[in-house]
């Protein structure tokens, strides 16, 4: 269990983000529910995806690259949209800092002839080990997915995840994550065509 010192005991950072969680569990499933009639009949099959991967970073807090493995799934809401968390945990070579990051948000993605470029904003919490932290964290990134089967991409993702000192920390925290993974998609109502 990780011992926080007793500035960062505030239960502000979990209780918002267990607010944050519950508000976007409600808009996801509004808009799997709203999206019936929203969308032509082949853009209206359920989308979810989960993805895990090998993820490094450069953080201002560790002199050494923490490198570990993130682990991501989401909901498509809309043709574009979608709702995307991710968990990360990283250390660095000596084993003497871990971190490790729950952020969730929302996506944006094109896709064009089976490559998928996004953009994405996320929010969450994060601890640290060394200095024992638990702080907000805030993520913007991309990256893309390559369709290798209908159901199986590639991914290349960065974040920039920020972690503001505002919780008994006078300077914050900044992590540059790389990740490269792969991503599974489930269509669990998908029905064959009958024409």
């Amino acid at each position: 269990m990780l011992d926080f010192p007793k500035q960062c005991q505030r239960p502000t950072a979990l209780a918002a983000f267990a607010r944050m969680a519950i508000v976007l569990l409600g808009i996801v499933s509004c808009g799997v529910v709203a999206s019936g009639q929203s969308f032509p009949a082949a853009e209206n099959s359920l989308d979810l995806h989960v993805g895990g991967g090998f993820a490094t970073a450069s953080a201002d807090y560790a002199k050494d690259r923490i490198s570990g493995y993130s682990i991501s799934g989401g909901i498509r809401l809309r043709a574009h949209i979608a709702e995307e968390s991710e968990f990360w945990r990283l250390t660095d070579p000596k084993g003497s800092l871990s971190m490790t990051s729950l952020t969730t948000g929302i996506s944006c993605s094109l896709k064009y002839r089976g490559i998928s470029p996004y953009v994405k904003g996320l929010a969450g919490v994060g601890f640290l080990s060394n200095p024992s932290a638990k702080l907000v964290a805030l993520s913007t990134g991309g990256g893309v997915d390559v369709t290798v089967m209908p159901s199986i991409h590639v991914r290349a993702d960065y974040d920039y995840q920020s972690w503001p000192g505002e919780l008994g920390f006078e300077q914050g925290f900044v992590a540059k994550m790389i990740t490269f993974g792969v991503v599974y998609h489930i269509h669990p109502f998908d029905h064959p065509r009958t024409y």
